[in-house]
């Protein structure tokens, strides 16, 4: 099986910086890490979305070696689920939020993306 490299790595967490920016989750603390994860994904992301904290983990083994494109596609991926998904996922889990709390998060998701997709280059 195929190991992600050192300079793999660092790739993965120069696209995860990227898309954080990107993104504009200025709010939270990244960190990156490079290990074997349980399961075979390419990435798992751990996060706690009220104190805005994720730790993003590339995984050592991959089925082939991955390419920079799947990299960085890995690297948004993980960013999405934590920083803009995060805490939806976290609110429809616990059954108990408001729906103006549902409404804030759902238009603080809104936001991102009109910001990423009208901006201007």
């Amino acid at each position: 099986m195929p190991k992600t490299t050192k300079a793999d790595f660092a790739k993965f967490e120069g696209y995860v910086n990227k898309w954080v920016q990107r993104l504009g989750l200025y709010g939270w603390e990244w960190q990156c890490r490079h290990r074997r994860l349980e399961k075979s994904y390419y990435a798992g992301t751990t996060y706690h979305s009220v104190d805005r904290y994720a730790v993003v983990n590339l995984n050592t083994a991959w089925n082939e070696k991955p390419t920079d494109a799947q990299l960085e596609r890995t690297a948004l991926h993980e960013v999405v689920e934590a920083g803009l998904l995060g805490r939806l996922r976290d609110l429809a889990e616990n059954r108990g939020f408001t729906q103006d709390e549902y409404d804030s998060e759902t238009h603080r998701v809104v936001r991102i993306l009109e910001n990423l997709m009208l901006r201007e280059d």
